[in-house]
């Protein structure tokens, strides 16, 4: 859909979305379960499309780094339970901190 080539994702051939549809449709690689137990009603969810256009480039832009996208409460909760900060630090070499620069002047 994003490149163009189908109104939707239904339209696809090749599509998962047709196993999650119709359940009677199994297509032996779409593991529908995992899905349909987070959106039982996945054709509703299709139909009401990307609404939210920041949603949709902050899970993108997550796709392509591998960090979570969330609010800030649950960025928080993922910090909590990795045991370190998944938002993206300041991009560069980090700065020494003053005993490092201390124990290496003469």
């Amino acid at each position: 859909m994003r490149a163009g080539l189908t109104a939707g994702a239904q339209d696809w051939k090749w599509s998962g979305v047709h196993a999650l549809l119709d359940p009677d449709r199994v297509d032996g690689i779409t593991h529908t379960a995992p899905v349909l137990a987070r959106v039982p009603d996945f054709a509703a969810l299709l139909r009401a499309g990307e609404e939210d256009e920041a949603a949709t480039r902050a899970l993108r832009q997550g796709e392509s780094t591998g960090r979570p996208a969330g609010s800030a409460r649950f960025l928080a909760e993922v910090e909590a339970s990795l045991g370190r900060d998944p938002r993206p630090a300041k991009r560069g070499r980090k700065p020494r901190r003053d005993e490092e620069l201390s124990a290496l002047s003469p």
